[in-house]
């Protein structure tokens, strides 16, 4: 119990940190978007050929690291083969390649071969059930963001600005601190990673969609989940669910 307990405060931490470094981030984009902040380090790219040029070129230039989040469950196979090429160039020079995926994207085969390839050529990849956004950094010199998250065919803002990057290597480090290797299910308290998020979000609330978004998941997916969960807390309502949890002593 004492070790559960102990994860738990891990979690927690880690969690905080993480929130804290997302309004910060947050903020800071903000300022950049609006042009409330001078920001000639920000380049836009429009749409996904003229951001793939991009990628080409920039990846060839990194020399020491390239970190990613990848939310959205599993990954395209068109954009895993665009990428493939880049990725193994890099490992080649010696470059570490460290990315976050979501923990629903364990379930897509093409991304479990995908990463199992690049895996065995040097790289690192880690789960989490969520992430807050998309992005790429390069050797901690720039970073490629969507324009909108979740039309990333729109293009990218690559921004070069000191404190954007800054936050989003803490970010980074936060989550990959707090994430699985690729493949592990960790269990806290009676839930896996996933569940323990699901039931914390109907504590707070969320509706089915947003855990679905949150997930990288199925809306029909996470009312599988709900209605699991619901039956083994003996629940009524999707609310009660998440207060059931708490109550049994699954979350803090």
């Amino acid at each position: 119990m004492a070790l559960i307990e102990d994860q738990q405060g891990q979690i927690f931490a880690l969690a905080t940190a993480a929130e804290e470094r997302e309004l910060e981030l947050a903020r800071l984009m903000e300022r950049i978007v609006t042009g409330s902040a001078q920001a000639p380090t920000v380049e836009t790219l429009h749409g996904v050929e003229e951001v793939r040029r991009w990628l080409s070129d920039q990846q060839e230039r990194t020399t020491t690291e390239a970190l990613a989040m990848s939310p959205g469950g599993g990954q395209s196979e068109a954009a895993m083969r665009a990428g493939l090429p880049l990725d193994e160039a890099a490992l080649a020079r010696g470059v570490r390649l460290r990315n976050l995926y979501l923990t629903s994207a364990t379930r897509s085969a093409a991304t479990r071969r995908h990463v199992r390839h690049l895996s065995d050529l040097g790289a690192e990849y880690r789960t989490t059930p969520s992430l807050p956004l998309r992005m790429l950094l390069l050797d901690g010199e720039v970073a490629l963001l969507p324009i909108k998250a979740d039309q990333t065919s729109l293009g990218a803002l690559v921004v070069r600005t000191p404190a954007v990057l800054t936050g989003l290597r803490a970010l980074f480090d936060t989550y990959w601190q707090g994430a699985l290797p690729f493949g592990r299910v960790q269990q806290t308290a009676d839930l896996t990673d996933q569940e323990r998020l699901v039931v914390t979000m109907l504590a707070d609330g969320a509706q089915d969609q947003e855990v679905a978004t949150a997930l990288g998941v199925s809306l029909r997916t996470v009312r599988r989940m709900v209605a699991a969960l619901s039956d083994r807390l003996d629940s009524q309502s999707r609310f009660q669910t998440g207060v059931n949890a708490v109550r049994k002593g699954w979350l803090d």
